[in-house]
């Protein structure tokens, strides 16, 4: 049996970076051009655009569906953040609680910041 050879823990790159943080752009992206006609005052209208051969119903089914992607990656997004600095602390800080360590997992969960437990 020979000597296990070191592993990396933490690169140093600049491709790296970018591909780590690739996950934000979307919903930046989204989230910015929202915002944009919000300000504008864009006005949707009594009726959605969009086909003619689909109902107001079926087109605001849709726009649901669109709204609850962007939360799914505005969440994934957050959680990502979260993540890395659980990762920033073990690593190079003054460490953190067990309990926190997970927490990636849970902190859409309102009551997850109300816990006593981890002061």
């Amino acid at each position: 049996m020979g000597k296990e050879e070191k592993k990396i823990i933490a690169e140093n790159s600049v491709w790296v970076v970018l591909a780590r943080s690739s996950i934000h752009f979307l919903p930046f992206g989204i989230s910015t051009f929202l915002l944009y006609y919000n300000f504008v005052g864009a006005f949707v209208g009594t009726q959605l655009f969009g086909s003619i051969y689909l109902s107001d119903e079926v087109k605001f089914q849709l726009l649901q569906f669109a709204a609850k992607a962007h939360e799914l990656l505005i969440v994934g997004s957050t959680a990502h953040v979260v993540f890395h600095m659980v990762k920033y602390q073990l690593l190079w800080g003054s460490g953190m609680p067990l309990g926190l360590v997970a927490s990636g997992f849970s902190f859409s969960d309102l009551s997850f910041f109300w816990y006593t437990s981890f002061d």
